[in-house]
């Protein structure tokens, strides 16, 4: 690289911290700036003292420790793969009614809208602002369930991108209703597809679903990353430890915290909010590494975790 090249990246570098900076919290910047610089493998070797130690600190607070996972994943894939169909606003809603992620997605081939193969719902209440809304949302159907009208079917979505590596990962096909015997198929719930093609017809018209039908995902993996198990008051104490959030690569916000990341192919470090939200506080939830086209600190309750996810073996307390 010559000198007028390493100028303009250096001068690239510095307008991003500035801009970082402006926008974040100093302790977002260190972990922006430490993905920018270099990788986040080293800080989850599980093997590593700096592990240990937080294992160690861990469970004295009386948070159980795991030794990886074993997953296998259901999810439901929409891949529209003309481009001629307007852009759509997509909010990832989730089970407490608040909001993971919001953004605008092109439909394109090559990049799809996802969620679980398993059905999920919405207490009616948490649902209210977002059916009542000047433009509802598709991914709540106002309709009642027939076993609990208290409830509104969900479907949790976000974007993903259906490449090389995705069709790798997965083994994938069409949902045929002539093969799908009972409510549940190989891991994929009649519900959850039926939700899943609703909400897309309501996106896209049914002649663009029809077209493009969807798609049965499903991959079984290895997760070889620290998992945290512990009441929402413990946990949420825990999290407020420096080297905690080092390690975890987060920085603390109200009720939550927000991760850092930084994707594959991808020199810019980003950032995610997840939320404590609705969770009692005896409620138990687990922190892990999700590890896709990044390594990312997730969060989610330990039921929703274990719909999908086997513990590996549990780290014991050092004597």
């Amino acid at each position: 690289m010559d000198q007028g090249t390493s100028a303009v990246c250096a001068a690239v570098v510095a307008v991003v911290i500035v801009h970082c900076a402006w926008r974040h919290s100093s302790d977002d910047v260190k972990l922006f700036i430490r993905l920018l610089c270099g990788s986040r493998q080293p800080r989850i070797d599980v093997d590593s003292h700096i592990s240990t130690a937080i294992v160690t600190g861990a469970q004295n607070k009386g948070i159980e420790v795991f030794a990886g996972f074993r997953e296998v994943t259901y999810r439901l894939v929409f891949e529209c793969q003309d481009a001629g169909v307007e852009k759509k606003r997509v909010e990832t809603i989730l089970p407490d009614g608040n909001v993971e992620m919001d953004k605008e997605f092109q439909p394109r081939k090559g990049r799809g809208l996802m969620t679980f193969g398993y059905s999920q719902t919405i207490d009616r209440k948490d649902a209210k602002r977002h059916v009542m809304s000047p433009q509802p949302t598709p991914f709540i159907d106002s309709d009642n369930l027939p076993d609990n009208p208290a409830r509104l079917a969900l479907v949790q979505t976000w974007t993903v991108n259906v490449n090389k590596s995705f069709r790798d990962e997965f083994d994938i096909f069409q949902f045929d209703e002539r093969n799908f015997q009972g409510r549940i198929h190989e891991g994929f719930h009649r519900d959850a597809v039926d939700a899943f093609r609703k909400a897309m017809v309501k996106c896209f018209g049914s002649a663009v679903v029809e077209k493009w039908p969807i798609m049965c995902c499903k991959k079984e993996k290895n997760n070889p990353h620290l998992v945290f198990v512990g009441p929402r008051s413990v946990m949420e104490a825990w999290l407020k430890k420096k080297d905690v959030q080092e390690y975890l690569f987060i920085s603390e916000k109200n009720n939550g915290f927000k991760t850092w990341f930084k994707s594959k192919g991808s020199w810019l470090p980003r950032s995610q909010r997840f939320a404590f939200s609705n969770m009692n506080m005896d409620d138990k939830c687990v922190m892990y590494t999700r590890a896709s086209g990044s390594l990312m600190t997730s969060m989610m309750t330990c039921s929703q975790f274990e719909k999908e996810k086997t513990f590996g073996a549990q780290r014991t307390p050092a004597k």
